[in-house]
């Protein structure tokens, strides 16, 4: 009995694509297999004559290349079945298409992607900044991104995301929100097929999705991290996100015991298209972001930060260090009149009420705001004990530079 190739597959709405089956499935899409055929001995239907048996589970596409092969035998007969699969040649690769950056020569559209570092290196400034300057469609140091939505999951809580984004807004966009980007302030588990669909359930209505981050790795993968099983899970979870919605996703992680090493199976690092590490001068307060792989290109020369206090802002936002040439301009001015009270202690080092009488910020929680801002961003070096009469603070490198 002849019987023509099924034009389902599944009722998918492209005919070029074919499901050729020796046996019709069972179910709903039984309908769709139209042609009577033989009943085998174990119940199902199978064409009569091999010849005209197209092979079981082949996914044909009309233009000849293999859309996929389901390796799995006519149960009636166990056939093998066969696929073509089309080469290409050397012409045929050098036309493919160039890759489609999401950030230039950093991050490829749609890529897997881990920024790793070691815990207060500065991650999370390093990867909202990223986030957030796709979301307003700028340069991320001074390199060009794609505009699109992006959504920031601060698994470990979004207290103090909230004064970072409210800082950036202000030193990128005069204090106005920015419309595309969203953010989730506790853990997602994508291991977990239903929060999988809650959250691909919120994400497919955002407009352009570029950018999902998920900060961090430890509050989101809902296993244990140094288990190959659990870690290569996560993977599948992070892929088909972005199967999904053609959006990159970006995972913050930990080193682990060696500084260069990411914590956990290297399951993950073996699976990402882009690693981003980060580190930090504890001195000079500066951070450096460097790409230690990058599938679709040489990785690009490493980047440093400075972590600038943003006038009327709780909190900092990076700047390149190269883009900082007064790093005093940049202060709030009741920041560099801490420094300069500081200064004029000398060598000694300066007390907190010498800082208070001279500063002339006369309420104490905020000048140790202050003093706190500018001892983590590198500007000043702390000794003693927090709190005691004998903490003292001297002027770093950094220090003496914005005063300058």
């Amino acid at each position: 009995m002849n019987r023509a190739p099924v034009f389902c597959p599944f009722c998918a709405e492209n005919d070029e694509q074919r499901l050729a089956f020796g046996e019709p499935p069972d179910g709903e899409h039984a309908s769709c297999f139209n042609h009577p055929r033989p009943a085998s001995p174990n119940g199902h239907a199978a064409a009569s004559d091999p010849a005209q048996r197209p092979a079981y589970g082949t996914l044909y596409a009309a233009d000849g290349r293999l859309a996929s092969a389901v390796r799995r035998g006519n149960p009636a007969t166990d056939e093998v079945p066969t696929a073509a699969i089309s080469l290409r040649t050397c012409a045929q690769m050098r036309r493919a298409p160039a890759v489609d950056w999401l950030v230039e020569g950093w991050l490829p559209s749609g890529c897997l992607a881990t920024l790793v570092g070691q815990s207060g290196s500065g991650k999370t400034f390093v990867a909202l900044d990223l986030s957030l300057s796709i979301a307003h469609g700028i340069d991320w140091c001074g390199q060009p991104t794609k505009r699109g939505s992006t959504v920031y999951v601060a698994a470990e809580g979004g207290a103090g995301l909230a004064t970072r984004v409210d800082s950036w807004c202000k030193h990128h966009n005069h204090g106005a929100d920015l419309a595309d980007a969203r953010f989730y302030p506790d853990a997602i588990i994508p291991t977990d097929e239903r929060v999988r669909a809650a959250l691909l359930a919120a994400l497919r209505p955002l407009p352009a999705l570029r950018l999902v981050v998920l900060d961090t790795l430890a509050r989101c993968i809902g296993g244990d991290e140094n288990d190959t099983r659990d870690m290569s899970s996560f993977v599948a979870a992070l892929d088909s996100i972005r199967r999904d919605t053609g959006a990159a996703v970006l995972v913050v992680h930990h080193f682990g015991w060696a500084a260069e090493r990411q914590r956990g199976s290297s399951a993950l690092r073996a699976a990402v298209d882009v690693e981003l590490s980060v580190s930090r001068d504890e001195q000079l307060g500066t951070i450096t972001v460097s790409c230690s792989k990058l599938r679709e290109g040489a990785p690009c020369a490493p980047l440093r930060f400075d972590l600038v206090p943003v006038v009327g802002a709780a909190s900092c936002v990076p700047v390149l260090t190269s883009q900082v040439a007064g790093l005093g301009a940049l202060l709030p001015e009741q920041h560099r009149a801490a420094l300069r009270a500081v200064a004029a202690a000398g060598a000694a080092g300066a007390r907190f009420t010498d800082i208070q009488r001279g500063s002339g910020v006369e309420r104490k929680p905020t000048l140790a705001a202050i003093l706190n801002g500018l001892a983590g961003t590198g500007y000043l070096q702390a000794d003693g004990i927090p709190g005691t009469r004998d903490r003292r603070y001297a002027l770093t490198r950094k220090g003496r530079e914005a005063l300058a």
